[in-house]
């Protein structure tokens, strides 16, 4: 993140801790077999499940570590890490609101296990048509017709609360967007944004 980023919204600080656990214990299994049993092929077998727990605690460790949703103050751009290689940066001017969504998650890992979760959807401005879809995992969220779907599972605790935090940061964030520098700092003031609140459903693809 750049330097003068702020956080919006977190991940999912409880997934980071069932990676590391699950990691551990893993190690510590294999640490207990190798006790026991030295012979080549169990040693070949335990190295490679121990390189693969270590491989898990780092990604979860980095998955959790990152927000979901921030913003750059300097570029006035909306930063949505999504779990992938980059995050997506977004026009500050062309986000409209957050709407708390619900729908079907599956469990990474348990291809066949669905949950209900919590979602955090975010209206993009008609008019930005080349931002309107972009392909992504389905268990992390969607991205079509304009509205972002960005899982529950991979943020923070989701209630409207919260949604109410986020549509009051993007409306002091394009209010002092359209406002020229102060030469002293001033606190933006601006009425909550109301519009977007309600329980929706996931948009169609």
């Amino acid at each position: 993140m750049s330097a003068h980023s702020e956080i919006w919204l977190r991940g999912n600080q409880r997934l980071l801790g069932v990676g590391l656990l699950t990691a551990t214990l893993v190690l510590v299994i294999c640490g207990l077999i190798l006790y026991f049993f030295h012979d080549a092929i169990t040693v070949t077998i335990i190295s490679i499940c121990t390189a693969g727990a270590i491989v898990m605690a780092a990604l979860m460790f980095w998955v959790g570590r990152l927000p979901r949703i921030a913003y750059d103050s300097d570029r006035r751009e909306v930063i949505l890490y999504l779990p992938g290689p980059t995050p997506y940066r977004v026009p500050l001017d062309i986000v409209e609101c957050f709407f708390l969504g619900s729908g079907i998650t599956q469990i990474p890992g348990q291809p066949s296990r669905d949950v209900q979760t919590k979602n955090i959807v975010v209206r993009l401005a008609e008019r930005a048509e080349d931002w309107h879809r972009r392909d992504l995992t389905l268990s992390i969220g969607k991205w079509c017709e304009g509205y972002i779907t960005i899982r529950g599972l991979y943020c923070e605790p989701l209630d409207i609360e919260a949604v109410k935090r986020l549509n009051t940061l993007i409306h002091q964030a394009q209010q002092g967007a359209a406002k020229p520098i102060p030469s002293q700092p001033a606190l933006v003031q601006g009425q909550l944004l109301t519009t977007g609140l309600e329980t929706l459903q996931d948009p169609p693809q």
